[in-house]
């Protein structure tokens, strides 16, 4: 009996696993849908339609050339890849503020010659913002919490009061290589899931071998004599 319980409660867990793995193969499969068929939208577009609101979730493409500063390096994990991330203070057409993180290293050259000339435009230098800018694509996502302290530090110090302008708290996760990081998460999701059923096999195997050694062996002759 509690052979049979102990079956049960593993193809329970087993099966539970299984829809959740099923779910991010699903959830990153869509999420990576407008990179598949090349329909990405542009954030500039995406931040129109939402106004002060809260900026849907997933991939977009997105201009920067308008940067207030770098905040923070982090270590950041997609599925199973870790790498680190610059955290930079974005300001944005609608005159309110984001987080954009890019790879660490990767176009800081021309990303600080942006902050400078976005210094020179707001304290009036210049009457151009900048002739520089840098396409990526990004991932629109909350900001991580580890982040916010020192996002609200850098604001202050740079003189941007949160309660006077629109202060996002959400992330553009920039990345060099979005075709791989789309796969990266429709592969986790099928890995999991092919795991998962290799250990739900085996379980439905392990408990057969069981359930025969329990049964003796009869040769239907005891007790004759000849």
């Amino acid at each position: 009996m509690n052979n049979q319980k102990s079956f049960v409660a593993q193809l329970v867990i087993c099966l539970l696993c299984l829809v959740g793995a099923i779910a991010v193969t699903i959830g990153a499969t869509l999420e990576g849908m407008p990179v598949l068929t090349n329909k990405v939208p542009e954030f500039s577009d995406v931040l129109a339609e939402s106004g002060e609101g809260k900026l849907p979730r997933g991939y977009v493409k997105m201009k920067v050339d308008a940067l207030v500063d770098i905040y923070a390096t982090y270590t950041e994990r997609h599925y199973f890849i870790t790498r680190k991330s610059d955290f930079y203070i974005a300001w944005l057409d609608d005159d309110s503020f984001i987080t954009v993180t890019v790879p660490e290293g990767h176009d800081s050259d021309v990303l600080d010659e942006i902050i400078d000339d976005t210094w020179d435009y707001a304290t009036g230098v210049t009457n151009v913002l900048t002739d520089k800018s840098v396409e990526y694509y990004g991932f629109v996502q909350p900001l991580v919490d580890q982040a916010n302290e020192l996002y609200d530090e850098r604001l202050e110090e740079c003189g941007i009061d949160k309660n006077e302008n629109l202060v996002r708290r959400q992330m553009v996760k920039c990345t060099t290589n979005v075709k791989r990081d789309v796969w990266t998460g429709i592969l986790f999701g099928v890995g999991l899931m092919v795991a998962i059923i290799i250990w739900f096999v085996s379980i439905l195997v392990k408990n057969g071998k069981a359930s025969a050694q329990t049964v003796a062996p009869s040769t239907g002759l005891d007790g004759v004599n000849f």
